[in-house]
């Protein structure tokens, strides 16, 4: 044996030849590495907060838009009700006093004639085809 392992007391097929301090590492890396793994765990705990409250807000999306299609087919079958041809019918009938025939086809619905007054036909009978007489070339 030489000098050098019995002083370090380790075998010499095991000792080689290195620079001093290189087998140890600095004390920086470890503060560096430790940060770095904090922040790694910082972020994911992040991340996992965001994602569980974007499934509840996902989830309660999802419960709206199955309410909102059960509003729209209640308000479908009503609308279908409503605007059914026996039900206009009857309304019809009720409302106004109309009668609708059985077969479709033209219907001809009488305006009320209200009595008229002096001014309002000098008025009317100065007009021709609905332009004024001012506008049609006659004096009035």
């Amino acid at each position: 044996m030489t000098g050098v392992s019995t002083i370090r007391r380790v075998p010499t097929s095991t000792v080689m030849a290195r620079r001093r301090g290189a087998g140890r590492a600095a004390p920086w890396k470890f503060v560096l590495a430790g940060l770095l793994v904090t922040a790694g765990l910082a972020a994911s705990i992040q991340v996992a907060g965001e994602v569980t409250q974007l499934r509840s807000e996902i989830q309660t999306l999802r419960a709206a838009c199955d309410e909102m299609a059960a509003r729209q087919a209640v308000l479908a079958v009503t609308w279908n009700t409503e605007t059914s041809r026996q039900r206009i019918m009857r309304r019809a009938e009720r409302e106004l006093g109309l009668v609708c025939p059985e077969e479709p086809g033209p219907i001809l619905v009488a305006r009320m004639v209200r009595p008229t007054t002096g001014s309002e036909v000098l008025a009317r009978d100065r007009t021709v085809a609905g332009v004024p007489s001012a506008l049609a070339g006659e004096r009035p």
